[in-house]
């Protein structure tokens, strides 16, 4: 991702208020990408969308086409895989490790073979960061809501 890419990602990024606000920070992520506000609402919808399954490859096609075709996509991870990957990465949130439930994160653009993430678990100075296919694949429930270009 260029430099100027990731500033522009990181005036989308928002952090969650809350440690289990993982959704409504992730739909005040979507809003701001689209030109909002970007304000976490506490009356956003729980995430809808569809549960891919994780053991095919072409969910993983699926996720990725979409993305690089402009969409947006909100998906749940395994908190403790996810949290994996983000010590992997030295990252380091205000609300310590994620539990053992699920989170949520928005995958905002799709480079070779790396899926581009904001989350809002993790302050904005660590974002966004890549994950790589097969890595992304530990953590990745299936469940995915797409959000389109125009939001």
């Amino acid at each position: 991702m260029t430099a100027d890419g990731r500033k522009l990602a990181q005036r989308w990024h928002r952090l969650q208020r809350t440690g289990g606000s993982c959704v409504a920070a992730c739909r005040a992520i979507v809003d701001a990408r689209h030109g909002g506000e970007g304000e976490e609402q506490d009356q956003y919808p729980a995430l809808r969308g569809e549960l891919l399954d994780t053991s095919l490859p072409e969910s993983f096609d699926l996720l990725t086409a979409r993305v690089k075709l402009g969409e947006l996509a909100i998906v749940t991870v395994v908190g403790p895989n996810w949290m994996d990957l983000a010590r992997d990465r030295k990252l380091h949130s205000p609300f310590g490790d994620l539990g053992d439930g699920l989170h949520a994160v928005v995958i905002i653009a799709v480079i070779d073979i790396f899926f581009v993430v904001l989350d809002p678990y993790f302050p904005t100075k660590h974002q966004p960061f890549e994950v790589s296919r097969d890595d992304f694949a530990t953590a990745w429930t299936g469940q995915v809501e797409f959000v389109g270009p125009e939001g």
